[in-house]
């Protein structure tokens, strides 16, 4: 006997299953997308591919699974792009070059942007604001900092030379500053004049 063409002795699920016949009986098959509810080996339940402990959906890693009676569908998430199987991060930056405002300059992350301050500026929680470097303290110890918009300046004190980031004491005797009759010592950042025994004076006139 066929029990399937029978529906009151096959009890398959008439929507979502499929009744075979077996030599002295029959078996339910449930259709793709549904399985046989616990309760009732006859009845078909809605399968949810999207659960991740069963990892039964092929989602990119980057996309998000919805289910659907029977079925699922994959979205990538925002900031990536593709059929949802396959997602590809969208490269904000180069798709909207006014995205970030000067003087930051847009960097892309996965799904994702940020606006990062250029070199001078800091974040100061909602823009990008002049930075003091001078609190740093760049400059020799013998030179001043001067701050400038985005940037600053070193510059070596008297007595002193070089770039301002390396100073280096002036040798002053060497300019001969002294009277002819006193003796010139240098010092740092600066020199003495001593006149000469038998001579009375400041060092630069005796």
């Amino acid at each position: 006997i066929d029990e399937c063409l029978d529906p009151d002795a096959a009890r398959c699920h008439v929507e979502h299953g499929n009744c075979v016949n077996t030599p002295g009986s029959f078996d339910c098959f449930c259709n793709p997308g549904y399985q046989r509810t616990s309760g009732d080996l006859h009845e078909c339940e809605d399968v949810d591919e999207c659960l991740a402990i069963k990892n039964r959906h092929p989602c990119s890693p980057d996309a998000h699974c919805d289910n659907s009676i029977g079925s699922f569908r994959c979205d990538c998430n925002p900031g990536y792009t593709g059929n949802g199987y396959e997602c590809v991060d969208v490269d904000e930056c180069a798709n909207n070059a006014q995205l970030c405002n000067a003087p930051s300059v847009c960097v892309n992350t996965p799904g994702s942007h940020v606006c990062q301050c250029t070199n001078g500026y800091q974040y100061d929680g909602s823009q990008c604001v002049d930075a003091n470097e001078c609190d740093g303290n760049p400059c020799d110890p013998n030179a001043d900092c001067s701050n400038t918009v985005g940037s600053f300046t070193c510059t070596c004190r008297p007595g002193f030379v070089g770039n301002g980031l390396v100073c280096t004491d002036v040798d002053e005797c060497t300019r001969t500053p002294c009277h002819a009759n006193a003796d010139c010592s240098n010092t740092i950042g600066s020199y003495t004049c001593t006149c000469h025994v038998g001579y009375e004076g400041d060092g630069k006139v005796c």
